[in-house]
């Protein structure tokens, strides 16, 4: 089956709440996500049946049993870690219809008011996944392959089941994540540790207090995530505790959390045009983790940029780091 990651997770919020991929994972729980992800795999895995076939109009019942639980699960694990507050109902349905979807599954909610009893159960504890997978089960046909670039509206049971989802919602199809558009490049994205990287650096700037994402935010976002960029600081002997007590951060623990910050205009340069930049450079048609850490050093006078050279990790050492550690995942 094809998963769902948290960089699907960040577009489908945005969609859900009718806002930028930006203010999305503002909004988005990282480590909830990450939590809810992680237990629908495993549940995933639990209800696994034959292997499904390539041919959408052969799916078979214990196929669609199969997938049915598989969604009934992610909608569940959702629905309990709420990585999404205010809009939990909605991103849990959202994303199991993409996760359906993007399997070659159509699911047909109606009636509206059943499927909203349904979240609303699952969401209090009152209903189980099984129970939620057998209601779905003779709701799934197969998608035919023509179905797969279509967006379906669902706005006829949003706006009927409004008490538990608010939308309208459209089913993502196929699979995006988040990135960076320019005119003459179109859109270049960021692979899902990038973006889970991004969004830890925007609770980074919530979590000390600031009213602003700063770049030293982007590189605490980098060592607490994981890819090319913190095995290059690693490789270096810099350690992700070391960067927080030379920006100054210390252990990480929260202080006087803030609210919904802005990013200044080095910290933008940074995740847009610098690290788009970067990737251009390598030939990558895609923003990674070691894209975001060279490109802090484009901005010379940030923070993170000054901070990194404290460490002994100036922008020569780092792009040699990077270079190597590409290598060997070769």
């Amino acid at each position: 089956m094809i998963e769902l990651d948290v960089a699907d997770l960040v577009l489908i919020a945005a969609q859900a709440m009718g806002v930028g991929t930006e203010t999305a994972l503002i909004e988005l729980d990282i480590a909830a996500a990450q939590s809810a992800l992680a237990e629908a795999r495993q549940a995933t895995v639990a209800s696994a049946g034959p292997p499904w076939s390539g041919d959408t109009a052969t799916r078979t019942p214990p196929e669609r049993a199969a997938a049915a639980a598989a969604g009934a699960g992610l909608i569940h694990a959702l629905l309990r870690h709420r990585p999404l507050p205010g809009s939990s109902g909605q991103l849990a349905v959202a994303a199991g219809l993409q996760f359906l979807a993007v399997n070659g599954w159509r699911a047909d909610l109606d009636p509206p008011a059943a499927a909203a009893s349904l979240i609303e159960g699952l969401a209090s504890g009152r209903l189980s996944p099984a129970y939620a997978a057998a209601w779905l089960s003779p709701r799934l046909s197969p998608r035919r392959p023509w179905e797969a670039s279509m967006d379906k509206p669902l706005s006829a049971f949003w706006s009927r089941a409004a008490e538990f989802i608010r939308g309208p919602v459209t089913a993502l199809v196929p699979k995006r994540v988040a990135g960076v558009h320019t005119r003459a490049t179109g859109f270049i994205p960021l692979t899902g540790p990038a973006c889970h990287s991004v969004g830890l650096a925007w609770q980074e700037a919530r979590r000390f207090g600031g009213n602003h994402l700063e770049t030293e935010h982007i590189l605490l976002g980098l060592i607490g995530g994981e890819g090319t960029a913190v095995r290059a600081l690693g490789r270096l002997g810099i350690s992700p505790q070391a960067v927080r007590q030379a920006v100054g951060h210390g252990s990480g623990q929260h202080q006087q959390e803030s609210a919904t910050p802005m990013a200044t205009t080095g910290a933008r340069q940074v995740l847009g045009r610098w690290a788009l930049g970067e990737a251009l450079g390598r030939g990558h048609r895609y923003i990674d983790t070691e894209d975001l850490l060279l490109a802090l050093y484009r901005e010379s006078d940030g923070a993170a940029a000054q901070a990194l050279t404290r460490l002994g990790a100036g922008e020569r050492q780092v792009r040699g780091a990077v270079t190597a550690v590409l290598g060997d995942s070769r």
